[in-house]
């Protein structure tokens, strides 16, 4: 249950409350838990998505992406942002990496922000069946990232998370996803979920070659990407076999 919580408080700015001592080992013991986090995100947006019904689309998708970055508190986009300034920046792999601890933020961080915005915007008008399952691939694709474990700076927030994940952390953040798109949606949406799947793991690989492994950075950058490249692939998807 420790590690439940630290998972809580470390993905989401819900009001959980933790009244024990922090402990590493309870952080590591938590990693498992990342996809019920991303469930527990799915199902609030869902609720947010039903309440919102009564509302035309452009309106109700505006309130849906709020609610995103309330329960995130943005703490995935700023990652998104500081990624993009280090790894767009041609500089070298310790410059860019410099870049990305900048408190400030560049314009490639103020274009990516605007985009996977915008991105949000749209899509939630057209694929509101497969909101519940956006931010359960968000943070099981943030465990698929790291699975190499290679943490690239001395220390940081994301260090025991990026370390410590392991095959059976990555075998349960791959097959939640999957086993709820299939149960929920059918096999059309469980296309798109292998499509971020495989998004994500290019997309790591990519990123390992500029900067050498992950970041806490990296890992929100992987979180907001590869929800957004599924709700893409959902939408894509369905307008295949209509």
């Amino acid at each position: 249950m420790k590690g439940f919580l630290l998972m809580m408080s470390f993905f989401t700015r819900l009001p959980v409350r933790y009244n024990h001592e922090f402990r590493q080992d309870d952080f590591i013991k938590g990693i498992k838990y990342t996809p019920a986090v991303g469930v527990i995100l799915g199902i609030i947006m869902w609720g947010a998505y039903r309440a919102l019904l009564w509302m035309d689309a452009p309106i109700m998708s505006a309130l849906l992406v709020l609610a995103y970055i309330w329960l995130t508190g943005g703490l995935h986009i700023d990652g998104l942002s500081d990624t993009c300034d280090g790894i767009f920046s041609s500089r070298s792999r310790e410059r860019a990496l410099e870049i990305m601890k900048d408190s400030r933020v560049g314009a490639f961080g103020v274009i990516a922000i605007i985009m996977i915005i915008a991105l949000y915007l749209i899509l939630f008008c057209y694929i509101e069946y497969a909101i519940f399952l956006m931010p359960v691939i968000g943070r099981c694709c943030g465990v698929i990232s790291c699975m190499r474990g290679e943490y690239v700076r001395e220390d940081g927030m994301g260090k025991a998370f990026v370390e410590n994940c392991g095959p059976f952390e990555i075998g349960i953040a791959a097959i939640v996803p999957l086993a709820l798109g299939l149960y929920f949606y059918g096999w059309p949406v469980a296309i798109a979920v292998l499509a971020s799947y495989a998004f994500t793991i290019a997309q790591t690989a990519w990123i390992r070659g500029k900067l050498g492994g992950a970041t806490g950075d990296t890992i929100g950058f992987s979180i907001e990407t590869s929800q957004a490249f599924f709700m893409f692939a959902a939408y894509s998807v369905g307008m295949l076999i209509k």
